[in-house]
């Protein structure tokens, strides 16, 4: 037997996670959540409310703001709490996505260790191949928003067009928004040489799905990981 690669293992997993997303976003899955597996206090956190709770986040929401979680983590503990999964799936797939820490900023710290390129929205940090990108990406608006959507986009293997980014019918809108980009502060020229273009007007951050960890702002403080 050929033994799973740490790429299709990854590939497995994301896929499990999309699967098991569609099973517990729906409306139905959420009150089943809200009336048999939250406790009142819970409901009462939520203010007692399912119709406004779900419409921020949906099921999965619902439970990341109870237990400040990510969403990847969120969706693993309510398919086991729906008995989608049992322990021992549920287990091993917190395993694989690196969140068996107990605080957010301890999956940072590791995912920096072990992936490619990793966004902190919240401070706005960029690591990539474990060290920082020295950008003030605070004084750099339109670079950042422009960065933020090439690595949203390679998580869904997809690529960006520059409508994206607003109207902008200036095809080669992208390919400046990358020269200016590369051109401030100490851009890695390793990470700019996967920026690539991927037709007319197109580009894409040539990084697969499973090296990109982004963590994103849900509140003032709050961080949880896009899926």
């Amino acid at each position: 037997m050929v033994a799973t690669s740490r790429y299709d293992r990854a590939a497995e997993v994301l896929e499990a996670l999309r699967d098991l997303l569609l099973k517990v976003q729906p409306t139905f899955s959420a009150r089943r959540m809200w009336t048999d597996i939250l406790t009142q206090e819970e409901r009462d956190q939520l203010g007692n409310d399912l119709r406004v709770a779900y419409a921020d986040g949906k099921t999965v929401g619902i439970w990341m703001r109870l237990h400040h979680v990510s969403q990847r983590r969120a969706i693993i503990e309510v398919a086991r709490q729906m008995d989608f999964l049992t322990d021992r799936a549920a287990d091993r797939l917190i395993r694989d996505i690196g969140e068996h820490f107990e605080t957010i900023e301890q999956a940072i710290e590791d995912a920096i260790r072990s992936c490619g390129l990793v966004v902190n929205e919240r401070d706005r940090q960029v690591y990539f191949d474990g060290s920082l990108v020295e950008l003030d990406w605070h004084r750099n608006q339109a670079a950042w928003n422009y960065f933020i959507i090439l690595c949203q986009q390679a998580k869904e293997r997809s690529t960006v067009d520059r409508m994206l980014l607003g109207d902008h019918k200036d095809p080669a809108y992208l390919s400046k928004q990358k020269s200016r980009l590369t051109s401030i502060g100490k851009f890695p020229y390793g990470l700019a040489d996967l920026i690539v273009e991927a037709g007319r007007g197109t580009q894409r951050l040539n990084l697969p799905p499973d090296q990109i960890r982004i963590f994103q702002r849900r509140s003032m403080e709050v961080l949880s990981e896009l899926c």
